[in-house]
């Protein structure tokens, strides 16, 4: 209520002009491009069932290509475009609702040592940081066709109410609610009570 201490604010401030120079640095490697779109907002979905989505920005290339970034903060996260059922849908989801024209989705991470990039392009070269997948991987057509029946999927099953405990890898290394969980027998209650 009394607003942020001046320490505090001026911390912030020489941090987010920290992360911005790193941006302006990477910004200057890249080829020809103009912003589309900031904050665009678009949605996906099926019938009567609609994700409202905000893509951060959207650049356009000088062949007419669309590159969609999400500005993150903090540790770098995995993306693996090929995942059967994927663990972070909010590339994909961007990528099939802005359609054919789109070229790459990254997650920009912005970071204290610079710029670290996660996502994929149908091609190397389009952005600095973010390699094409492996020839042996599906081509980008394909790749949105996939990503678009795993999204519909998922959705069908939110709408269903399936519900089934399939965690991540790892999920349950930290969690806090393991007493209440379905996953693993709790070790408290899974032996035989005692005779008395």
């Amino acid at each position: 209520p009394g607003g942020l201490d001046t320490r505090l604010m001026r911390h912030e401030t020489e941090r987010n002009m920290r992360l911005f120079d790193h941006l302006i640095a990477w910004e200057l490697t890249r080829g020809d491009f103009r912003v589309e779109a900031i904050e665009h907002r678009s949605s996906f979905g099926r019938n009567e069932a609609r994700l409202q989505l905000r893509l951060d920005r959207i650049d356009r290339l000088a062949g007419g290509e669309l590159v969609i970034f999400d500005y993150k903060t903090g540790t770098p996260e995995k993306f693996e475009p090929d995942e059967i059922r994927p663990r972070h849908p909010q590339l994909p989801a961007y990528a099939v609702t802005t359609g054919a024209q789109t070229a790459a989705v990254a997650a920009l991470y912005l970071t204290r040592e610079g710029i670290r990039m996660r996502g994929v392009s149908d091609q190397d070269g389009r952005i600095p940081q973010l390699r094409a997948s492996r020839p042996d991987r599906p081509d980008w057509t394909t790749r949105l066709a996939h990503w678009r029946l795993a999204l519909e999927g998922l959705l069908d099953e939110f709408l269903s109410g399936e519900a089934r405990v399939m965690p991540l890898e790892g999920a349950c290394d930290r969690c806090h609610l393991q007493m209440a969980c379905r996953i693993q027998p709790n070790p408290e209650t899974d032996h035989e009570p005692d005779d008395a």
